[in-house]
């Protein structure tokens, strides 16, 4: 045998006795590299590792490597106690991952299989990571990936996330097996999010890729139950990446105690309300909210709409549709400086009696958010059976840098028209507040169902039985400053006019309101009986929160009625006269001017005390003087007989035609 042949064999030996070796330590697992692992592990992630237990490790034929104990240092220098501490461990991987992820690509394992597993996730404001492995250079603004898993499977988990950035703390108990094959991960969820407790119950199909940041996150399917500060929720759907980019997509049902709940998590800027259930579909990307509400009600209204919220705009914008077949005034009481169905305490110097709301607007809210909604209502309720709902109610809700306007206002009133524009600026302290607002064609005796007498509202067609009736056109244009309703009207400057054209008053309250005791006797008898207006006429200025009228007539066949007087509405007090002038004789009348007088919640109606005595003190003369029957001379009222037109044939309102323009 030649020299070449002999050391050919020889190598032949030594690599089979090597292959042999090798197959044996494969068999073996490897045990004495326990600590190059170790040592290998701890330079490629940064971060100290720690192996206990039985170990074992495959290199070829499917590598993975399986310990009693493995535990992961938190990367960064955290201090933690580790970043993954796991018993009766076994993990799987494929070498091209590997390289890939000495690449910068996000680590990809091919399962995980513990026993236990524990893990912190904690990031700080800086932007490090608890599970940055290998980096070296966090920053504010880095997007950490957490390990990927095509197989996790645990039997109990434990894991503590603690995003200081996001303001979310969880303790998240998970068990299960996710993965192809796998029955999915049951989790519960106790912390707080954005300072508000969190209690949520759990089925997802994985679970590290709910925790993930990365944009190419799988969203996987996802049922939640559970509560967010007072917020009860339900989510059916499929989700990712929910520490950071919080991608969603499903089924929602959210129920609170008000809609103020969801400016604690969310940050809208929401008014007070009553309790809330909404039924719809919600989605969330790159910082977009889209909520499509099928079905919502707050209090006793029923609404609908489709909302679009851009959280990543500063301030955050809203813009969508608000719909519905009912909407209740009295469910946004806070939000239009109504007292709500939970009345504060009143002020000290807000008595009790007060009728104009005295609650403050909540002007912060106006600052932290801006919006552009499309509104569609079939009744607006104002509470109550003062005024008839508005109905199909149309405007655009604009809110930008703290100026709310709702513009193109348009609804149906009484069978009529209103229209216009309101503005409440809340950037200065107090608010300022301006309305501009047209009447058109509305049936008075409609739109206040109180001037129909109780047996005429159960048939309010029946305009017959109505103290006044008629089509009301107007103009209103008012401002003022103020932190609620009330400090607002009490400061206001503006005018008004309104014109009711072809219109009735009730003959007895015509002949009551001249104090014509024989004719009111009368027509007691024979029955109530409508008569038509020639015509009734407003026009008024309000200075500093007192409104006074300029021109106030009320004309018929049988009296012409004028009012005069002032009306605060900034101490709500009445100081007004109504002084009539009959047109038709009567044989007993006291002609007497009505005084209107007292508070908005107490009006006192009473006679000019001057001129009653007057007239007494006549009668008393006449009748100790001449014979009893002549003390009633005083109170004979031949009337005027005048047919003039006391309202001087006004022009139609227009906008043009207003006063002060």
């Amino acid at each position: 045998m030649t020299t070449a042949r002999r050391g050919l064999r020889g190598v032949a030996i030594v690599l089979a006795a090597l292959l042999l070796v090798l197959l044996a330590c494969e068999a073996l697992g490897w045990p004495f590299l326990r600590g190059p692992v170790e040592r290998a592990a701890a330079r490629a992630t940064g971060t100290p590792v720690r192996i206990e237990g039985p170990f074992r490790v495959r290199f070829v034929f499917g590598p993975h490597v399986e310990a009693g104990r493995f535990v992961v240092g938190a990367a960064q220098g955290l201090d933690l106690p580790h970043f993954v501490d796991a018993r009766e461990l076994r993990v799987d991987w494929h070498w091209g991952d590997i390289r890939r992820w000495r690449d910068g690509e996000p680590l990809r394992l091919q399962a995980l299989r513990a026993g236990a597993l524990d893990a912190r996730l904690l990031r700080l404001e800086d932007g490090r990571a608890s599970w940055q492995l290998g980096r070296s250079t966090p920053t504010a603004k880095s997007d950490p990936q957490l390990p990927e898993f095509g197989l996790l499977s645990v039997g109990s988990g434990h894991i503590e996330i603690d995003d200081r950035p996001g303001e979310l703390q969880l303790v998240v108990e998970i068990r299960g097996s996710e993965g192809e094959g796998g029955a999915g991960i049951e989790a519960s969820a106790r912390g707080s999010w954005r300072g508000q407790p969190v209690v949520l119950d759990a089925h997802a199909a994985a679970t590290l890729p709910l925790l993930q940041s990365a944009d190419n996150a799988p969203s996987l399917p996802v049922r939640v139950e559970g509560r967010i500060g007072r917020v009860v929720l339900a989510f059916d759907g499929r989700a990712a990446a929910l520490v950071t980019a919080r991608r969603l997509d499903g089924a929602l049902r959210l129920q609170g105690p008000s809609l103020a709940t969801l400016d604690e998590p969310l940050g809208l800027a929401l008014p007070a309300t009553p309790a809330f259930d909404l039924v719809g579909r919600i989605v969330h990307d790159a910082g977009i909210w889209r909520l499509v509400a099928e079905r919502a009600s707050i209090g006793s209204s029923r609404l609908d709409g489709d909302f679009r919220y851009d959280s990543s705009a500063r301030p955050g914008r809203l813009s969508g549709r608000l719909g519905g077949e009912r909407l209740a005034l009295a469910d946004l009481g806070p939000a239009v400086g109504g007292d709500g169905r939970k009345k504060p305490p009143p002020a000290a110097d807000a008595p009790a009696t007060r009728v104009l709301p005295q609650r403050e607007f909540e002007l912060p809210q106006l600052r932290t958010m801006d919006a552009d909604v499309q509104v569609a209502i079939g009744e607006l309720v104002f509470g109550g059976s003062t005024l008839e709902p508005l109905r199909q109610l149309r405007m655009r809700v604009r809110l930008s840098g703290g100026v709310l306007r709702l513009d193109a206002l348009s609804a149906s009133m009484g069978g009529g028209r209103v229209a216009g524009t309101t503005e409440l600026d809340g950037r200065s302290s107090p608010a300022r507040w301006a309305a501009d607002l047209r009447f058109d064609g509305v049936r008075i005796e409609r739109w206040i169902p109180a001037l129909q007498p109780a047996r005429g509202r159960a048939a309010s067609s029946d305009a017959r039985t109505a103290y006044l009736t008629g089509v009301l056109e107007g103009a209103l244009a008012l401002s003022g400053r103020g932190r609620s309703t009330a400090q607002i009207l009490g400061s206001s400057d503006g005018h008004g006019r309104l014109l009711l054209r072809r219109g009735t008053v009730s003959h007895l309250l015509t002949e009551a309101a001249g104090i014509d005791l024989a004719q009111a006797l009368g027509v007691l008898v024979r029955g109530d009986e409508p008569l038509p207006l020639r015509c009734a006429r407003l026009e008024f200025r309000v200075a500093d929160g007192i409104v006074e009228p300029q021109v106030a007539v009320i004309d018929n066949r049988d009296s012409t009625v004028r009012l005069d007087g002032r009306v605060s509405l900034s101490d709500e007090t009445l100081a007004l006269r109504a002084r009539v002038r009959p047109k038709d004789f009567s044989p007993l009348s006291l002609r007497t001017p009505v005084l209107i007088g007292g508070s908005f919640s107490r009006p006192e109606v009473g006679l000019d005390p001057a001129q009653l005595a007057g007239r007494a003190a006549a009668a008393a003369a006449l009748g100790l003087l001449a014979a009893p029957l002549a003390a009633l001379l005083p109170f004979v009222d031949a009337g005027s007989g005048e047919s003039g037109d006391p309202c001087v044939d006004p022009a139609p309102v227009t906008a043009a035609s207003r006063p002060g323009r």
